[in-house]
């Protein structure tokens, strides 16, 4: 009779042993989305479409809470470029990491000429996938390369923006 207690108890001892052992929960971590913004942003290495790398370049995104609008910065843009391009919403049809390139305005290039640079829309470029940007764009310097003594220049540019 004293053997089956003492079986009785060192069982109840054991699984109360085993039982202490168990690992303790560890909540995973919650995993935040990054917003698109998010996303765009950062440096990139820029590749011509053979795989030659051209420059680096960096994006950044401007929020105007005032307007309610976005914008993207873009710096050392065709390596030559720093200007901000604002954001439109396309609608469903589009992909929401579609961005537009280029400013409605005249920009000054590294050595004070003057050129406009437009967005196509296209919307199988200029849409970030998988870290990558393939870029299409229109640069030209139509109304001023005879005042800005330059040569003349108007051509459509196709490169690879690679996220680091």
């Amino acid at each position: 009779m004293l053997k089956r207690i003492f079986y009785i108890i060192c069982f109840i001892v054991f699984i109360q042993f085993i039982d202490g052992c168990k690992k303790d929960k560890v909540p995973y971590p919650e995993i935040v989305e990054q917003s698109k913004w998010e996303k765009l942003s950062g440096e990139y290495k820029v590749y011509d479409t053979l795989g030659n790398y051209l420059y680096d370049m960096n994006i950044s995104h401007i929020h105007d809470s005032q307007n309610d609008t976005d914008s993207l910065h873009f710096e050392n843009f065709d390596d030559n470029f720093d200007f901000s391009s604002k954001q439109l919403n396309f609608g469903s049809n589009v992909s929401p990491y579609f961005i537009t390139i280029g400013p409605k305005y005249t920009i000054f290039d590294n050595e004070f000429k003057r050129w406009k640079i437009l967005t196509l829309a296209d919307t199988a470029y200029n849409t970030l996938i998988n870290g990558t940007i393939k870029m299409k764009y229109r640069i030209t310097n139509i109304n001023y390369y005879l005042q800005d003594i330059t040569p003349y220049c108007d051509t459509i540019k196709i490169q690879l923006a690679v996220k680091q």
